[in-house]
């Protein structure tokens, strides 16, 4: 991107143009103009002249505001639909823009659809980027993915982002990881006008995302290089850095300098951070200004600290009604998903009730809030508190995921998964994947696993699995599921019954249930697999997954209680397995009524249980069936 000259209508780089300073113009040796009114007087003679250049451009100044114009996006619109006539190709995608958003025109997709074309048919590849946008959004993959890869090859920053989106998902194209990190590193490396890309970088760094691996380190790094660029969100997060000591050295100096620069451009975040930060200082008057400042942009702690300042007396006087009117705007938008909460489970005292859970969470979804989109979204999905309604919940998880949220992107997923649309399943796991979200870690991993939603890739199932393992976080599936590789030989991994055994102590930290009763198969194992023999540590760990319900568990136990000839308690955990459907717990339990060992004997109840283990493909149930009918 360049700046035009106004006084020869020509562009100049943005680091030729800051050289220049205030010096005469290079390409035309014209001094600089002393005023804006000069500048503006300059390009109106370009404009009469019929130059597109400075059509497009004296629509620019209209729309932000150049030159001491007053804004207008009207006639801004108007101005580049004459630029537009001319063939200027800037002025395409400025209109276009227009047309997508509905701003100083009517929203016209379509329209804005054609223009975009016709700018990125002409090369233009800002264009490119934002009809593949444009397209993406309307889930023609393929044709987005063309788009951005003509822009991303020009160098488009924005582009290579989203081309590398393209590869990680497999939107538009195969999954490959390898091209997803080259354009990820390419746009990162470049430090170009582009803040906003970099600052979107720096987030994916920061938390992990987009098949990066985590650095603090990096994510400071790149928000520095967008700050130099002005990025005025790349502040606010470099500040919080600093402020938390974050791949960074601590320092609170800096994290206010950057406070102040993002919230002196009216950035209500940074109002509302360094608020805090001076509250904390005991500058409470100043503390109390910014908190104003974000307040009124309607950000919801800002509304919530100022609210306190009026309730304390800090930085103001007490003003119980003014500290009641800011609390309640912000419970309206945040803490009315809190009390859902609080109806739902019974809490600070309140009489459960799901009925009173979904009413609010009904307030708080027509106020946009995420969080209650999926609580209403599980209510719907199990008829709790609501009539029973799949669809709803659907379009609830979707309205969440579409905003971002790793929760409802896995539980729309689920719903999809069941459906049997295990493609459309399969693209919302890695979005929340890509966000680090452990569960969509793990359900990513299965579907290349089991090739739902995409080509079997066992390199990239054991990928997202220890990706997920990694964290010893919520997730003991993926570390259970780990453990199982490793105890198998699967995914490429090398057989190894120690570091399963050490993986599955992890999960059963974490209260994974099929961790404990593979761990306890493991204590029982004759000479002990990865692990020194103990029956009582084996015993104790079915009897943790038995008493949780798992039946795997419960056939276990009954088989080690056999063992100690404890035939009665033995019986009992072979039925509760039985009765859940576990094939060997079912034969098992045909063999006690057979034999009469803890029971009575009873062959109608003995053949009964053989013949639901050998209708599922048991041999030795069969053979049994047999001997019963030879006796009879």
């Amino acid at each position: 991107m360049g700046m035009l000259r106004v006084c020869c209508c020509r562009t100049v780089c943005r680091s030729c143009e800051d050289k220049i300073g205030i010096g005469a113009c290079p390409l035309c040796r014209v001094s600089r103009a002393e005023s804006d009114a000069e500048n503006l007087a300059r390009l109106r003679r370009h404009v009469e002249n019929e130059v597109p250049e400075a059509i497009t451009f004296l629509g620019t100044a209209y729309r932000r505001g150049y030159f001491g114009l007053v804004k207008s996006d009207k006639k801004a619109a108007k101005i580049w639909k004459r630029a537009v006539e001319l063939g200027d190709v800037e002025a395409m995608s400025h209109l276009a823009e227009l047309y997508e958003d509905g701003s100083g025109v009517k929203l016209d997709k379509k329209k804005a659809e054609r223009l975009y074309r016709m700018a990125a048919d002409r090369g233009d590849a800002y264009a490119q980027n934002s009809l593949g946008s444009l397209l993406d959004a309307e889930k023609k993959h393929e044709e987005a993915f063309r788009y951005f890869a003509l822009a991303a090859n020009q160098g488009e920053t924005f582009a290579e982002i989203s081309l590398g989106c393209c590869y990680r998902l497999g939107q538009g194209t195969e999954v490959d990881l390898g091209k997803a990190r080259y354009w990820f590193e390419r746009a990162a490396a470049k430090g170009d006008e582009d803040a906003k890309a970099i600052t979107f970088l720096g987030e994916a760094y920061f938390r992990g995302l987009l098949g990066l691996v985590k650095s603090d380190k990096k994510a400071a790094k790149i928000w520095k290089r967008a700050v130099e660029l002005g990025n005025v969100d790349a502040m606010v997060v470099l500040g919080v850095s600093y402020q938390n000591g974050s791949g960074v050295k601590l320092d609170k100096k800096k994290a206010e300098r950057l406070f102040r620069m993002a919230a002196d451009r009216g950035h209500a975040v940074a109002q509302s951070n360094l608020g805090i930060l001076l509250y904390h200082e005991e500058k409470f008057e100043e503390a109390f200004r910014y908190f104003v400042l974000a307040a009124d942009q309607g950000f919801t702690d800002g509304e919530n600290n100022l609210g306190c300042c009026y309730r304390d007396g800090k930085g103001t006087e007490v003003d119980l009604g003014k500290a009641r009117y800011w609390l309640e705007r912000a419970a309206a938008k945040g803490t009315i998903t809190s009390l859902g909460n609080a109806y739902r489970r019974g809490y600070f005292g309140l009489v459960k009730s799901d009925k009173k859970a979904a009413k609010i969470w009904k307030r708080a979804v027509e106020l946009g809030n995420v969080d209650a989109m999926v609580h209403l979204g599980i209510l719907h999905q199990h008829g709790t508190g609501v009539k029973l309604d799949k669809k709803k919940a659907e379009r609830l998880y979707r309205m969440a995921a579409d905003r971002g949220d790793p929760v409802a992107q896995c539980n729309v997923g689920k719903l999809l998964d069941s459906e049997e649309k295990h493609e459309e399943a399969f693209r919302y796991y890695a979005l929340a994947a890509d966000q680090g979200f452990t569960p969509g870690e793990t359900l990513l991993g299965l579907c290349y696993h089991e090739g739902e939603g995409t080509e079997v890739d066992l390199g990239k199932a054991r990928y997202w699995f220890e990706r997920a393992a990694a964290k010893g976080n919520e997730d003991a599936k993926a570390i259970t599921f780990l453990g199982s590789a490793y105890r198998g030989g699967r995914l490429g991994l090398v057989k190894s019954d120690k570091k399963a055994a050490k993986i599955y102590r992890r999960a059963v930290e974490l209260g994974d249930v099929d961790a404990m009763a593979f761990l306890g198969e493991m204590y029982d194992a004759e000479d002990g697999e990865g692990v020194k023999l103990d029956k009582k540590k084996a015993e104790r760990l079915y009897r943790a997954a038995a008493d949780r319900g798992d039946a795997h568990a419960q056939n276990n136990l009954g088989v080690l209680l056999y063992c100690e000839k404890k035939f009665e308690e033995a019986v009992r955990y072979y039925a509760l397995a039985a009765n859940q459907g576990y094939t060997d717990g079912e034969y098992n339990l045909g063999c006690w009524y057979r034999d009469g060992k803890g029971t009575e004997v009873d062959v109608g109840k003995a053949r009964y249980w053989f013949e639901r283990a050998a209708a599922k493909g048991d041999e030795d149930a069969r053979k049994n069936l047999a001997c019963l009918d030879a006796r009879v």
